[in-house]
């Protein structure tokens, strides 16, 4: 089992570590990172849903996940906004740091190096309610709070201008027609289509993995506080993912596949949006820290949900 760990662990560590040497030694510019991003954004990303949504098996219990992990995000956005007076300091954008997480970039690299395209089908089924929240919620409510302006309009913008939402649509729809058995019912199509989606999404975790390494930054001045909205998002996460989990596997029946996409949901780092949508002014080094604090945090983690996969 150890030797099992280490294959998962290491690579990921490895990846990292060239994206800290790539921003160290000026190995490509932030621009080049940036390009990294556009192109896991718009092409791999959307590849990588679009397969899992072709292939899922639809019925009501998709709209349980979705509907249960969205009420999740709801439930911990409220109790950021209650606790939010513990803080001292960069108290205010506390309750958009203990709830979302970043799926996109980490969450589907992370359980696709577990459990393959299963996995990643399982957490596709979490992150219709999660991408929903995010953009329709999360993205409208912190810019209000950042004085920017907000409308219904800019909000469905935000939606179907987001590749990976579109792609999780598409894909919705191709595999309620009934693309997927059609793919799989002829061996021609099947080993074409597969081959394609290989292609594109192969290369998607090294690179976001490098991406989020070149990322990685800490600042002195802010841990203290950085540290105190952390532990803030684990135990509100951890307690709202229990609930939701037990009301889950009430109505779905259990699998570990599932077990493991929720276990991911209360241990990656919020999600990236917040810096790529928020005009967070004076407060983007204290949301930045904890971003890369969070990743850091999410990888340690990944080790004992590893150890409960592989056992």
């Amino acid at each position: 089992m150890y030797i099992d760990i280490l294959k998962l662990i290491l690579p990921i560590v490895a990846m990292l570590l060239i994206g800290m040497a790539a921003r160290k030694f000026n190995w490509f510019s932030p621009e080049g990172a940036q390009a990294f991003r556009t192109i896991i954004g718009k092409v791999m990303l959307p590849a990588v849903l679009l397969d899992a949504f072709i292939f899922a098996d639809y019925s009501t219990d998709i709209l349980i996940i979705g509907g249960m992990v969205l009420f999740w995000m709801l439930l911990a956005l409220g109790i950021g906004y209650l606790v939010r007076g513990t803080m001292k300091t960069h108290g205010t954008y506390l309750p958009f740091l203990v709830t979302a997480d970043e799926v996109g970039m980490l969450g589907y690299s992370l359980i696709g190096l577990l459990l393959g395209s299963g996995g990643i089908a399982s957490l596709a089924m979490c992150d219709l309610g999660h991408t929903f929240f995010v953009f329709a919620i999360a993205v409208p409510l912190l810019q209000a709070v950042t004085g920017q302006k907000t409308s219904l309009k800019s909000v469905l913008m935000s939606i179907v201008q987001s590749y990976p939402f579109d792609a999780m649509m598409i894909g919705i729809i191709l595999g309620l027609l009934g693309a997927g058995r059609f793919i799989d019912s002829n061996p021609a199509v099947g080993t074409v289509y597969h081959a394609m989606i290989d292609m594109i999404s192969g290369p998607t975790t090294a690179l976001i993995l490098i991406s989020l390494g070149y990322e990685l930054a800490f600042r002195k001045e802010v841990m203290k506080s950085v540290i105190q909205a952390y532990l803030w998002r684990i135990v509100i996460m951890a307690g709202v993912g229990a609930l939701c989990s037990f009301l889950i596997f009430r109505f779905v029946p259990y699998s570990k596949s599932l077990m493991t996409a929720l276990l991911l949901l209360v241990t990656l780092p919020p999600s990236f949006s917040m810096a790529i949508f928020g005009d967070l002014g004076e407060e983007g080094e204290f949301i930045s820290t904890t971003m890369s604090f969070g990743t850091l945090v999410s990888l340690v983690l990944y080790i004992p949900i590893s150890v409960f996969v592989l056992a």
